[in-house]
């Protein structure tokens, strides 16, 4: 032993295959035995990427519970009807406070849906065959003395369309220079339709759901 160290020896150089053994001890506290603080930061020098994992767990799930839930809803009860027997214009009217066509048109397929008229779609030709279109023929199922059920702008709208003996059959082709005259009672009929109704809390609500639902 020389110094801190230990010298060794032999005597004849070693053969093929040959060992040398050396067993040095030395007494318990001449070298200071890790805490388990050093083991366990030794562990994680050598080991961190096994925590990466863990680590994407967790801030998938802060991410998820802080912006991806869904919102909690209170059960929805299904509606058949409109609120308040609203008509499908005046429904229209009452979300941008405005009389589209489109509410209009909504009106002209539930008079259909209710059979007073019908709608039948049809081919054109044009230019020796070239050109084809569509054209949509509107057919009166019921006549003027069964409107009495009609809502006054429903009543205006068939106005516009026919002149009122069932039977009767017009092409929408044929009302683009007609038809227009009548929009302005129209809107103004819906409107004075929605006025005089008095919207009750429960259809107040309803339409509220239905609103929220066209918006989402």
């Amino acid at each position: 032993m020389v110094g801190n160290g230990v010298a060794v020896h032999t005597t004849t150089p070693l053969g093929y295959h040959e060992g040398l053994t050396l067993a040095v001890a030395f007494d318990k506290g001449l070298v200071h035995e890790p805490t388990a603080l050093d083991r366990a930061s030794l562990f994680l020098q050598s080991n961190w990427p096994l925590f990466l994992p863990i680590a994407t767990f967790f801030g998938m799930f802060w991410l998820w519970w802080t912006r991806g839930r869904d919102p909690r809803l209170r059960p929805i009860a299904a509606q058949y009807q409109p609120p308040d027997k609203l008509t499908p214009s005046e429904v229209g009217t009452l979300i941008d406070n405005s009389v589209d066509m489109r509410d209009i048109t909504a009106a002209i397929v539930d008079l259909a849906v209710r059979g007073y008229i019908s709608i039948e779609e049809k081919d054109k030709s044009s230019m020796l065959g070239l050109v084809h279109n569509k054209d949509y023929v509107f057919h009166l199922k019921k006549s003027s003395a069964e409107w009495t059920s009609l809502k006054p702008h429903e009543q205006e709208l068939l106005n516009g369309l026919f002149s009122g003996a069932a039977g009767e059959a017009v092409a929408l082709s044929d009302l683009q220079d007609q038809f227009y005259r009548y929009l302005p009672s129209i809107k103004n009929r819906i409107f004075e339709s929605l006025v005089a109704t008095d919207i009750t809390a429960a259809g107040r609500i309803a339409y509220a759901r239905l609103i929220s639902r066209a918006v989402g």
